[in-house]
């Protein structure tokens, strides 16, 4: 199931959504701004991760994609690299 949310933050930005049965694969292009996400409750919504990590005061930015597996992985896609780092630090 894929689907657009608009963000929290005040723009009219749109986050890119993809749940899928399988594996998750990443272009490695996008791998600079990008976090691997495991561990979070199985009953977790893509809303609930948009809301976490966009939160500044969680380290987030604004949000690309968000990709989930079924096996309980995401994968946060943000806008820049800065995102990420903020997160990873």
């Amino acid at each position: 199931m894929a689907g657009k949310m608009r963000g929290t933050e005040e723009t009219a930005r749109l986050t890119t959504v993809v749940e899928l049965e399988s594996d998750i694969r990443i272009d490695a292009a996008l791998v600079p701004r990008s976090v691997f996400v495991t561990g979070y409750k199985p009953t977790t919504t893509w809303q609930d991760l948009v809301i976490h990590f966009q939160r500044m005061r969680h380290g987030g930015g604004d949000i690309d994609s968000i990709v989930m597996s079924k096996q309980g992985a995401a994968v946060i896609t943000f806008d820049s690299p800065e995102g990420n780092m903020l997160m990873v630090n």
